[in-house]
């Protein structure tokens, strides 16, 4: 079938299209069906059939093809495209935008009316700014500020929705600290169109849907209401007002959407990482800020700034060197190591100086800043800092840290893993294995469970009610734990 299908592609004709297209809405056959529909002339129709049943995880190759097609039709049903948050990438969205010039489309819906127009060009742009695809894809959008400009003048043509709401805080979280701030703005039009997207919100219906998610069934709902409510208390924004030389953003994601907080570094109210790493986001605050790593000492110290999303040795991280020098914290060395074989300072930045007090005034501003948590970020932050002022706690069981965490998108546990020993361990070869143990939120204030946490881990080994989640059979079979069977597939 594969060969009959690549065949087509040279000679397939449009009454073929119908017969090809239910071919793609087996998993097996999608790639090589949108491949063949797409060599076939007029089967604009056949590709919209079948991205409207095709499982969303393939729907991406359908809409590329369709962004390739100049007809009507195909760019009217790109402008209403179910675009699946977890499957559609930053590029995708790109591609869409491209291809029914978005600022163009939302300027005809404001003068025709035509609904929907305004929400799509909301996802597409939210998502292209978003980044969360390797690669910044704003930068490779020459159309990016237009379309910023035409969204805020059709803001009319919005509906108001949660989803849409938090689509509009994260697009304003972009606008103050990501690549969206780095656009090539005219004087006082970001800030225009920050306050546009901001008084939105502010209005009585925009501000029904979120008031109702507080007490929805659905907990992402209520997570993210809760960060809608924690987003709207950092406004106005202090980065645009009187920017400091050097400033602190700590800019936390959408519960529903990919990715984890991010330490921004504003100079002059410009993001430096964003400005020269685009491949992965700042690090966490629990890596830079609370492990001390931004502060500065006569003794230079190299920073690991940001990581490529795929990991540094795939495709790089962003490094700086700090030191203090009398009344002034400089910044150098920049560099990325897969630049060339020299590791040669990254092209755009060059030293920067700080006043070394407003600097760590500043640092210590945002390492105390704890506004952004939630509770289970909290626990996770406080049971950490118990551990390391108490490295012994563990010891005591033959255990070592690994990490203790909560995720965004699982707000309602924090995870704790540890290594496990019979003793402890330096020799290849000797037994060991990996646990973590899982902490409910149980809605109690973060403090009361961050310690109930520690004093069991005080008063009962881990071993007996962590599950092992890492190592292999052979040491749970010499340490005398069960090795835990396989997912099959259902």
């Amino acid at each position: 079938m594969w060969l009959a299908l690549g065949l087509l592609k040279t000679t397939g004709l449009r009454q073929d299209a119908e017969e090809i297209r239910t071919l793609g809405v087996l998993a097996c056959f999608a790639t090589s069906t949108v491949t063949t529909l797409a060599a076939i002339e007029g089967s604009t129709a056949d590709l919209i059939w079948l991205a409207e049943r095709i499982h969303p995880r393939h729907r991406a190759k359908v809409i590329i093809a369709l962004c390739r097609r100049s007809d009507p039709p195909a760019r009217s049903w790109l402008l209403r495209a179910p675009l699946a948050e977890h499957f559609t990438a930053a590029s995708t969205a790109r591609e869409i935008a491209e291809a029914v010039d978005l600022p163009a489309a939302l300027a005809a819906a404001r003068n025709t009316g035509e609904e929907g127009v305004a929400d799509q060009a909301l996802r597409l742009l939210a998502l292209v700014a978003g980044g969360g695809d390797y690669r910044d894809q704003l930068s490779r959008y020459p159309a990016a500020r237009a379309a910023y400009g035409a969204l805020a003048e059709h803001r009319s043509g919005l509906t108001a929705s949660l989803e849409n709401c938090a689509l509009l805080h994260a697009l304003i979280i972009e606008l103050d600290s990501g690549h969206s701030r780095l656009l090539d703005w005219v004087p006082g039009e970001r800030e225009q169109i920050r306050k546009k997207f901001s008084s939105l919100l502010q209005q009585a219906d925009w501000r029904a849907p979120v008031a109702q998610a507080r007490a929805a069934a659905d907990q992402r709902d209520r997570w993210r209401a809760e960060w809608i409510d924690r987003m709207a208390k950092q406004t106005p924004d202090t980065t645009i007002a009187a920017p400091q030389h050097f400033a602190v953003v700590i800019a936390s994601p959408d519960p529903a959407r990919p990715g984890g907080a991010e330490t921004r570094i504003l100079v002059d109210g410009l993001p430096v990482i964003a400005k020269a790493f685009d491949r992965g986001g700042a690090h966490s605050p629990d890596v830079l800020l609370e492990r001390k790593q931004l502060r500065a000492s006569a003794q230079p110290r190299e920073v690991q700034l940001a990581e490529a999303d795929c990991t540094e040795g795939c495709c790089g991280a962003l490094y700086v060197t700090i030191v203090r020098e009398s009344d002034t914290v400089r910044w150098y060395g920049w560099r990325t190591p897969d630049d060339s074989s020299d590791r040669s300072s990254t092209p755009g930045l060059t030293d920067l100086r700080f006043d070394a007090v407003q600097y760590d005034a500043e640092l210590a501003r945002a390492e105390s800043d704890s506004s952004w948590e939630w509770t289970g970020q909290t626990t996770a932050r406080l049971l950490r800092q118990h551990l390391r002022e108490r490295p012994d706690m563990l010891a005591r069981w033959n255990c070592s840290l690994n990490w203790v965490t909560t995720h965004h998108h699982a707000r309602d546990q924090v995870e704790l893993s540890f290594s496990y020993a019979e003793r402890p361990y330096n020799a290849a070869g000797m037994p060991w294995l990996q646990f973590i143990w899982s902490i409910p939120d149980d809605g109690t204030p973060s403090e009361r469970q961050a310690e109930a946490a520690w004093q069991r881990l005080a008063e009962a080994d881990p071993t007996t009610y962590a599950r092992v989640a890492g190592g292999s059979q052979a040491s749970a079979e010499a340490l005398g734990f069960p090795w835990p069977p396989r997912d099959r597939p259902s």
